[in-house]
């Protein structure tokens, strides 16, 4: 008999992240051991639904299903409603056979902190490879010297970011920015990118200047090596964006108002980097001078 508890999760890398701060108070709680958790998502092309997966191979508190992914049910659309976007339960029991389902998707979008609950956050689950991480920082470093990470999915809904601000005002900031700072542009980015963004090309070439493009090139502690080597990140929101406050790394992430409620730009990251080594910003009224100065103003403070 098989009395391990599995937990379906959403499929994002920010998605999971956001399970993992809240799981082990859960698993406390409930008295449960190891779990298993298993993606929850129809498959896609290039295997995007599994993009999580060896993000959450980085930590050792539980395992990964088998198989790691199941099918929505669409039976159960208004469970995901309620845990993935709706303002109710992020933790519901009993959902297609698995004994929990836990999403944070839905409180956050609602304009709600996850750390307002009755279970503790753990905003920095120990992670795997660290030293390793940190080895390939080094390396980058000494690689390419001082570089920025840069991360720019102009695909998906995404195409309401650059309506609000354009690809070329994006590509203005930055190359002012590179050439006051002398930082190398770095290119990161997951592996079915590089054929679902051919916008980035675009982005590349309007920048002129020399750069590295490593996207869809690295494994997940090579991406997560490029991001602490990295003098900071800039990009859309993502679970890159995420990940980058988690590893204390200098990050400025463009959000899309009405994309999201407000507050969920700033309840997505650990809340001691919030508007200290996090700046988020709104691209509904930004301006490229806007950008430049936070930009420079972000390289300028003590990484922490």
């Amino acid at each position: 008999m098989n009395d391990k508890v599995r937990i379906l999760i959403p499929p994002g890398m920010g998605d999971a992240y956001w399970v993992l701060v809240k799981l082990p108070a859960f698993l406390r709680k409930m008295g449960y051991g190891k779990p298993e958790l298993t993606i929850a998502s129809h498959p896609s092309h290039g295997g995007s639904h599994l993009r999580s997966i060896p993000y959450l191979e980085l930590f050792d508190f539980f395992t990964i299903g088998n198989p790691p992914s199941v099918a929505n049910d669409t039976t159960l659309d208004a469970v995901w409603h309620e845990a993935y976007v709706g303002p109710g339960r992020s933790i519901i029991p009993c959902v297609q056979g698995y004994d929990w389902l836990v999403s944070y998707n839905g409180l956050l979008w609602q304009g709600n902190y996850i750390e307002d609950d009755d279970l503790a956050c753990d905003w920095y689950p120990k992670m795997l490879h660290v030293d390793q991480m940190d080895t390939w920082a080094d390396t980058y470093r000494n690689k390419f010297g001082p570089y920025v990470a840069l991360s720019w999915p102009f695909y998906g809904s995404y195409a309401f970011y650059w309506q609000e601000f354009s690809l070329d005002s994006i590509a203005e900031a930055l190359r002012i920015f590179l050439l006051e700072t002398g930082l190398r542009p770095v290119f990161i980015g997951a592996h079915w990118e590089p054929e679902i963004n051919p916008m980035m090309s675009e982005l590349q070439a309007k920048l002129g200047l020399d750069y590295v493009d490593y996207a869809g090139q690295t494994s997940m502690v090579q991406l997560f090596s490029l991001l602490k080597g990295s003098e900071l990140f800039a990009g859309y929101q993502s679970g890159l964006s995420i990940a980058s406050a988690f590893l204390h790394n200098k990050t400025l992430a463009l959000w899309c108002r009405g994309q999201f409620h407000d507050n969920m730009r700033w309840a997505c990251v650990p809340p001691d980097t919030r508007n200290v080594n996090y700046i988020a910003l709104d691209t509904v009224g930004l301006t490229t001078p806007l950008l430049i100065d936070e930009l420079k103003n972000l390289h300028s403070k003590t990484k922490s």
